[in-house]
């Protein structure tokens, strides 16, 4: 266990900017094959577009009620790239493909800056670029890729500092934090991170520990402020306040008794059971190409194979247990990840599952059983590191590579610790992918056999024996990321697709003088034109969001009390590979 660390600084002189610039390459082809293209909102970011529309008519931050966010950070990045031409869809989505563009930046760069050979840094940079929830987001103006890309940045130049020492290093850091909070709360956990990182080192290093105690409390104080400001000018949104006090999701209001809290527990088990199974199927890629350094790792120990044997039966009896009980992927907790493909399909018939037809079975059993053995190796993996963290601060054998580990597993430890305590969809998992891919990647070297080559390698002459795990592992990275980016680019190609036949035909009955009050045209048409903060939509509903009148509807199938008007084609790359919308027209009684 003497090497499960490496002893180097993090940090070279020569960066391969080849292997920063061919994995961000890949993913922007990747994304012009998708087809990104549609002045229309897509999910929540009609809300935060017309909270940008208001900043550049008026120069006021007015949030929309639907927010439930900080948000002013997004604001303002969405408003810079509407400046050159004016407001529109097409130019916030621009925003989030460079914000995309900025977090598979980050991360190769920190691998190089770590040591790591070019295939290591293309492989795990590609691995977060197909990340299918990663990849459609991407295509949309959610503050979910912004806030992680300067969560990234962030983390990049917090781990820079913990190699140089160099103070102008960490204020940038910190100042990049800062601006996460102002798109997302919860970026609170990366200044966080680095105050316990420090704390943890043999040296103290105060002046980096204050530091990052005032970016803490000034995180806070700016969410604090931000709120006092809103509410003084009456523009505190709806949402905000009930969304942004965490503790009242992590400890409800309630009377604590026996089963108060047994159902608490419950709860708690089933979100993180839930957040386990969907990182380790999107991690699946990276962890098999660490599974022979794993496995030899584990070997070493006196216990380590009966370990080894119990991870294996847990992923298995998992697995089995999902297929029993019917709840293979995706879980309810998925709103990115569809059983149709991706992206959110939220119009009135969609409610009650009339929506499109799922992806065949077996790709939602291999996901779920890439999800039960991904989540095993996680686990292994961080008590593994864990065990080889501890063991070198107890014989205060500290170095770079030590800290920059601890604050990757602390970052995503604290981030994912909230989510399952408060609970989650899958986009909110998102900025946890960065730390751990570059967790596990950064692991000693003892599993290097596994990678791929892109060019001359020094090796050894190793048995067949030896060469059959790495050359396993190989073959079973590459399966599970070509299927996971060819989900990830057809799903994100079908669901522009689909949205832009859907627009299409709501342009169609606009211009026909029809007022869009008597439109249903799905969440974002009526978020985007119909938003009514009166309305709850907590409470029962006769018609969907915040629709007056709905004698026209837009969706999938046709509707009893209805005729078919209208219709859009819109090609599909996953099954089925056409689908069609409709416009229908409520009958006259």
């Amino acid at each position: 266990m003497e090497n499960l660390i490496a002893s180097r600084p993090l940090y070279r002189s020569r960066i391969d900017y080849a292997a920063i610039v061919l994995p961000v390459l890949i993913w922007a082809i990747a994304v012009a094959v998708a087809n990104p293209l549609g002045n229309f909102p897509l999910q929540d970011d009609w809300s935060f577009s017309l909270t940008v529309r208001h900043l550049l008519e008026t120069g006021e931050f007015r949030p929309l009620g639907w927010t439930a966010m900080s948000l002013f950070g997004q604001t303002v990045w969405g408003a810079l790239f509407c400046l050159p031409f004016g407001f529109s869809f097409n130019a916030l989505r621009a925003s989030t493909l460079v914000a995309g563009a900025l977090t598979l930046a980050a991360l190769a760069i920190l691998l190089q800056l770590a040591g790591c050979e070019r295939r290591k840094t293309v492989v795990a940079t590609l691995i977060l670029a197909f990340n299918p929830i990663f990849f459609e987001l991407n295509n949309t103006f959610m503050t979910d890729v912004a806030f992680t890309a300067f969560s990234a940045i962030s983390t990049l130049l917090f781990c820079r500092y913990l190699s140089t020492r160099n103070t102008v290093t960490l204020v940038i850091a910190i100042l990049c934090g800062c601006w996460a909070i102002m798109i997302r709360q919860l970026g609170l956990f990366l200044p966080l991170a680095m105050v316990l990182t420090l704390l943890l080192e043999n040296r103290r290093d105060w002046r980096a520990i204050t530091l990052s105690v005032v970016a803490v409390l000034a995180g806070i104080g700016l969410l604090k402020g931000l709120s006092i400001w809103l509410t003084a000018r009456d523009t505190m949104p709806v949402m905000y306040l009930g969304k942004t006090s965490i503790w009242a999701h992590v400890f409800p209001a309630s009377t604590i008794t026996l089963a108060t809290v047994g159902h608490r527990l419950g709860e708690i088990s089933w979100w993180f059971r839930a957040a386990l199974g969907q990182i380790g199927w999107l991690l699946l890629p990276v962890l098999a190409l660490r599974l022979p350094g794993l496995v030899r790792d584990y070997a070493r120990l006196s216990w380590g194979k009966a370990v080894l044997i119990g991870a294996a039966l847990c992923g298995v009896v998992w697995y089995a247990l999902l297929v029993r009980q019917h709840h293979i992927f995706p879980f309810n907790t998925w709103t990115t990840v569809r059983e149709s493909g991706l992206g959110p399909i939220w119009f009135f018939d969609a409610r009650s599952g009339g929506d499109v037809p799922p992806l065949p079975a077996v790709f939602w059993h291999f996901a779920t059983f890439s999800g039960c053995v991904g989540g095993a190796l996680l686990l292994l993996d961080v008590a593994l590191g864990v065990r080889s963290i501890a063991t070198r601060y107890r014989a205060r054998r500290h170095d770079t590579a030590l800290s920059v580990r601890t604050y990757l597993l602390l970052s995503a430890t604290i981030y994912l610790a909230i989510c399952v305590l408060a609970g989650f969809y899958d986009r909110y998992l998102l900025p946890a992918f960065l730390p751990l891919i570059a967790f596990i990647t950064l692991a000693p070297s003892s599993g290097d056999a596994a990678w791929p080559s892109f060019g001359r390698r020094r090796m050894s002459s190793p048995t067949r024996q030896a060469r059959l795990w790495p050359r396993a592992a190989l073959a079973l990275s590459w399966f599970a990321l070509i299927l996971m980016g060819g989900y990830a680019v057809g799903g994100t190609h079908d669901y522009m697709s689909w949205n832009r036949a859907r627009w299409l035909l709501a342009d169609t009955l606009l211009q026909r003088g029809i007022p869009v009050t008597q439109i249903d045209g799905g969440y974002e048409f009526n978020g985007y034109y119909l938003y009514d903060p009166a309305i709850d939509l907590d409470q029962p509903q006769s018609k969907s969001w915040w629709v007056h009148d709905n004698q026209y509807l837009i969706q999938f199938k046709p509707m009893a009390g209805y005729r078919v008007i209208d219709s859009a084609d819109a090609g599909g790359w996953l099954p089925p590979l056409k689908r069609k919308l409709l416009t229908l027209q409520r009958e006259s009684r």
